[in-house]
């Protein structure tokens, strides 16, 4: 029996990894799909999906969504610890039917992504946007802390203005923008996150817009508090302690119930007598 759930559990994790995959568009290695549609989305290879996961097995419902949410026409990539697997043809099935195959860009091992400082190194790197990724204009950047809202007015393509929008593991950018600074400063190992790092010169550059405020599209942080005003276009989970506010957390549930997927939840009848509701015990 162990040995079976072993094999389901390796299954299942190329399934996932099938998934993640770069989707590149490739005649030869693709059958051709019949499409009931009349017309089909053509690949968009400006725009570009990555999820930067040191885990083997990433999770597998929260990327699930997250495919289902990316505009259908972009592309997908993922740098996992693991071999990319042989080609397969993937479509989305709420979508037209492309033609695709998937690679997975894994980052040199020079790179390691271990630990944030590991991650933010390699997204500080000018040869990962040259050498690493595939070329793209647009980079949209998750992490398993993040969820994209089905409810959002809004999608990914309209935030391509921006050289840079979003914080920690939930940002879009422009890629020749990144590369423009990487061209004549390098980041100081141990210091800043890249995402603060980029954020600071992309805004003293002329030419470069750096979404603040209002305009930022998704919910980080204390930015949870005036969701309210804007519904963001998803959600990064960082600040533990403000998940424990009830009406605060009911909100951003009830308009991206998603969110379950990434939360660490727990059953109501599984509270303790004595929760105050916050997270806290009242003795």
């Amino acid at each position: 029996m162990n040995t079976l759930k072993t094999r389901l559990s390796a299954i299942l994790s190329l399934i996932t990894l099938y998934l993640l995959v770069l989707l590149h568009h490739n005649p030869h290695l693709t059958p051709n799909l019949a499409s009931p549609h009349p017309k089909t989305i053509p690949l968009n290879t400006t725009n570009l999906a990555l999820l930067i996961e040191p885990r083997p097995s990433p999770p597998r419902p929260q990327t699930a969504h997250m495919l289902s949410i990316i505009p259908p026409h972009g592309r997908c990539s993922s740098s996992a610890p693991l071999e990319p697997p042989s080609p397969l043809p993937l479509t989305r099935p709420t979508t037209p039917p492309h033609k695709r195959t998937p690679h997975l860009a894994t980052p040199p091992k020079k790179h390691p992504i271990d630990t944030p400082e590991d991650q933010a190194r390699l997204l500080t790197s000018l040869s990962f946007y040259r050498h690493v990724l595939p070329p793209a204009n647009h980079l949209f950047r998750f992490t398993a802390n993040s969820i994209l809202c089905a409810n959002s007015p809004e999608s990914l393509d309209d935030h391509l203005s921006w050289s840079w929008a979003g914080a920690h593991g939930l940002t879009m950018s422009h890629i020749p923008s990144l590369e423009s600074v990487l061209a004549f400063q390098s980041r100081r190992n141990d210091s800043e996150p890249e995402d603060v790092w980029f954020r600071k010169r992309l805004a003293a550059m002329p030419g470069h817009a750096v979404a603040e405020g209002e305009a930022w599209p998704f919910a980080v942080g204390r930015s949870l508090e005036s969701v309210g005003k804007k519904p963001p276009l998803g959600y990064y989970v960082s600040d533990v302690e403000l998940w424990t506010e009830p009406e605060l957390r009911r909100g951003a549930l009830d308009y991206c119930p998603e969110l379950a997927i990434i939360l660490d939840m727990k059953l109501e009848r599984e509270r303790c007598p004595d929760d105050d509701g916050h997270g806290r015990r009242i003795s």
